[in-house]
């Protein structure tokens, strides 16, 4: 009898490790805030840059509730949704992209944060860096730490 409680104890608490685990990942936050002047620091001098119309990205945001990906492709900007579906790019013609090109993924919640704290900037920078380095700002303030999708696209 102490053998099967002892089993069941055993099982219940491997059960709900497994639930919180695959919580937390849903629920990370991609991305980390810095000031403009710690990322030039930290990640080295801007190689390329594109801006964006910050009134153009929240409405972007709002049509990703999850996660935001980002990078400029053969010169254009390009931002795609969780599903890698094109949301907006400077080439119009640019509908889709293919499976294997490399982004750069944010939490919106992150692209949200950062917006806010820039202030009331009109427009937001994506700027690439050595080491394949992709920072987002906004004012003052700039965005990294991201995921790269692939490999890593939940």
């Amino acid at each position: 009898m102490k053998k099967i409680s002892l089993l069941s104890v055993f099982a219940i608490i491997f059960t709900l490790g497994l639930f919180s685990t695959n919580y937390s990942q849903t629920e990370k936050v991609i991305g980390k805030l810095y000031s403009k002047a710690e990322a030039n620091s930290v990640y080295g001098a801007v190689k390329t840059s594109l801006k964006i119309d910050t009134e153009v990205l929240k409405h972007i945001i709002s049509r990703t509730p999850d996660k935001i990906l980002f990078n400029i492709v053969n010169g254009n900007l390009m931002v795609l949704n969780a599903d890698r579906s094109v949301l907006f790019s400077n080439d119009v013609a640019q509908k889709s992209v293919k499976s294997d090109v490399i982004f750069h993924m944010f939490s919106t919640s992150q692209v949200a944060k950062l917006l806010e704290l820039g202030g009331n900037n009109p427009t937001t920078t994506i700027e690439l860096r050595d080491n394949n380095i992709l920072t987002v700002t906004n004012g003052e303030e700039s965005l990294e730490f991201s995921q790269i999708c692939p490999p890593n696209c939940w």
